[in-house]
């Protein structure tokens, strides 16, 4: 064999390394972040061992496949027919890895962000929300009028006209108990007086501050009174207070993980962070899930018709898993990437098996030495002898 086609022979073997070796890796990283999202509770080394083993299956349908491929190139016919299922199966199992491997790194951190942004934008749209139906406006109204009310009944009292609880004091009075809360007129106080006599007048005085601390006593029960009792006001104020705590604490972590997922090339860089920004969207899910039905409950599902009934991170979970792939691929069909993806996983495919095919070739191009069948070594015309292809390219490689 001249030098001429040793190297020839050495560029071959070292270009179908340089295309397959990355491809096997890229594909089996694939199948450990997909089964890492399908089962992220299964244990890392089973993960691992499931990549591996889809690692090699990969590998044996790359063989079958070369050798078919070579076979129909030897053949002079073709036969399509020959290879093209071989093909077809190497293309669905190391697709997919590659799928989940390329949506996963060049999609996922822009889906998470995506996700991230409309996250925050349904949370404010809670709290807002909380903070406008969780107050009760009959309550307010009330309670304003309350307070007018006791500066009236005070100014009444004190009229130097009418001294003491007079029929101006007592309509007051009246409209004070039409709020809802009993109020009572005091011994005594209904007696005519004159406000010109400093002793009567300290009398009338002394009524005056018993009715304002008997008004503050109404104005601390109009929660409880029977007209709002059925509101609970306590259940309000806290879901009010956890709805403004919680989600402070999920934007927070959310805008970090915004901030650590800048850029396209994120996950390549760091894919611990797929993991991570999907917890941290699970959790602020569970938050505004429990919060969004405590809110329904108090206030009726008529006044959050505007407000998203959860936190939808399904389009972030299904990056990376196989169980959900298709039906995202489906969903971004008019995203020319996708296509681009399947694109490059097809020819991909087809240079592994062309270059794998050739080299398989050139390793049996020499007629094939008749040997005992005792003799432990397997006939070139069976599938099988390629798993002592790494032997026998390394001592083609010295030899030449």
């Amino acid at each position: 064999m001249d030098n001429s086609v040793k190297t020839h022979h050495r560029l071959l073997y070292g270009l179908c390394l340089l295309i397959f070796v990355p491809f096997l890796a890229y594909v089996s990283v694939g199948y450990f972040f997909g089964a890492s999202a399908w089962a992220p509770d299964l244990w890392a080394p089973l993960r691992i061992a499931f990549a591996l083993f889809m690692a090699y299956i990969v590998f044996v349908l790359v063989l079958h496949s070369a050798t078919a491929f070579r076979d129909a190139r030897r053949s002079g016919t073709g036969r399509l027919a020959g290879w093209a299922a071989w093909y077809l199966a190497l293309f669905c199992v190391s697709g997919l890895g590659f799928l989940i491997m390329s949506l996963l790194m060049f999609e996922g951190p822009t889906v998470v962000r995506d996700n991230i942004a409309q996250a925050l934008r349904s949370m404010a749209t809670l709290q807002t929300t909380a903070d406008r139906v969780l107050p009760v406006p009959e309550y307010d109204e009330a309670l304003r009028n309350l307070r007018q009310l006791k500066i009236s009944l005070r100014n009444e009292i004190m009229n130097p006209s009418q001294c003491g609880v007079g029929p101006s004091a007592k309509d007051v009075i009246r409209k004070i108990e039409a709020q809802g809360v009993p109020f009572p007129v005091l011994r005594d106080s209904d007696t005519r007086r004159n406000c010109l006599v400093p002793a009567q007048k300290q009398i009338v005085e002394t009524f005056a501050d018993l009715y304002d601390r008997q008004m503050d006593t109404a104005i601390a029960g109009l929660r409880t009174s029977a007209r709002f009792a059925a509101m609970d006001f306590q259940a309000r104020d806290k879901l009010r207070s956890d709805i403004r705590a919680d989600f402070q604490r999920d934007t927070d972590r959310l805008r970090a993980m915004q901030t650590e997922l800048a850029g396209i090339w994120t996950f390549l860089q760091r894919m611990d962070l797929y993991r991570k920004a999907v917890n941290e969207l699970e959790a602020a899910a569970t938050d505004y899930g429990a919060k969004y039905n405590s809110l329904r409950t108090l206030v009726g599902e008529r006044s959050l018709q505007a407000v998203p009934q959860t936190l939808d991170v399904t389009s972030v979970e299904r990056i990376a898993s196989p169980v959900a792939l298709f039906r995202n691929l489906f969903e971004r069909s008019g995203d020319g990437w996708v296509w681009a993806y399947l694109l490059a996983a097809l020819l991909l495919d087809l240079a592994v098996v062309y270059t794998w095919s050739a080299a398989i070739m050139v390793l049996s191009s020499k007629p094939a030495r008749r040997v005992p069948a005792d003799d432990g070594r397997i006939p070139e015309s069976d599938v099988r002898y390629l798993w002592t292809l790494d032997r026998t390219l390394a001592a083609r490689i010295r030899n030449a």
